[in-house]
């Protein structure tokens, strides 16, 4: 770009445009054509997170998940509408895509994962896409380097997943979709995060709710039969 100032006319690369105008005008033009350069870069970065996304209302929870997982998922979708904040995590105000998987393993109690997507990658166990179950997190590549891990979400069945998307906040994605299909790196699963699938923590403490409400229930039960035996005996040693 060249600017001559004795014909007061700004010069822009054939690519572009020709702007032969007064300074001030041409000033402007200089504006307006590096606001669309930016808005057409940015699209161009983010095409397919515009396209891909599922109503609130058609996402269904499967069946068979264990209460840790329903817990995680829960959570997750508290989420939802969070707007995008780079190296923020806090709901309802501004998070980026790894600071919702920190905040949200850490609502179930499972902690140590890493503040970035690429050193949470690192940290999980690979998985394969038939062994992945609900709550485990799916990794893209999203950013210039195709093979450089930028983004991750968690998985809410075997193809839709919550994220942070960086043009729409926090919303529900399919990896079946052709954008996340061609960006898709791996799978993984946080460690510690077995006990949740297995159900160990929620079971065992629900199992000792249960056996102390039966407990109750067996000694209220015994109680009562005491009462009941202790009325009949006086009842029957009253004269008639």
């Amino acid at each position: 770009m060249k600017l001559n100032n004795k014909k007061r006319i700004f010069i822009l690369p054939a690519k572009w445009c020709r702007c032969t105008l007064p300074v001030r005008n041409g000033l402007l033009c200089l504006s307006v054509m590096a606001v669309i350069f930016i808005m057409t870069g940015c699209r161009t970065h983010r095409k397919g997170q515009k396209l891909h996304g599922t109503p609130v209302s058609e996402y269904v929870v499967p069946s068979g998940i264990s209460a840790g997982q329903q817990e995680l998922v829960d959570e997750a979708m508290t989420w939802l509408g969070t707007p995008y904040k780079y190296s923020w995590q806090i709901k309802g105000k501004g998070t980026d895509c790894s600071g919702m998987v920190v905040e949200v393993y850490g609502h179930i109690g499972v902690d140590g994962l890493p503040r970035n997507s690429a050193k949470q990658a690192e940290y999980c166990r690979s998985l394969k896409a038939k062994d992945v179950e609900v709550g485990d997190l799916v990794f893209f590549a999203t950013g210039k380097d195709p093979h450089k891990i930028s983004h991750v979400g968690i998985m809410l069945d075997k193809d839709n997943f919550i994220h942070a998307s960086t043009s729409k906040g926090v919303v529900i994605s399919q990896v079946s979709t052709p954008y996340y299909s061609r960006t898709f790196k791996q799978y993984g699963r946080v460690p510690g995060f077995e006990k949740v699938l297995k159900g160990t923590k929620v079971s065992s403490n629900n199992e000792e709710n249960v056996n102390k409400k039966t407990s109750v229930k067996k000694e209220s039960s015994k109680k009562s039969s005491i009462k009941k035996s202790g009325r009949r005996r006086k009842a029957k040693s009253r004269p008639e």
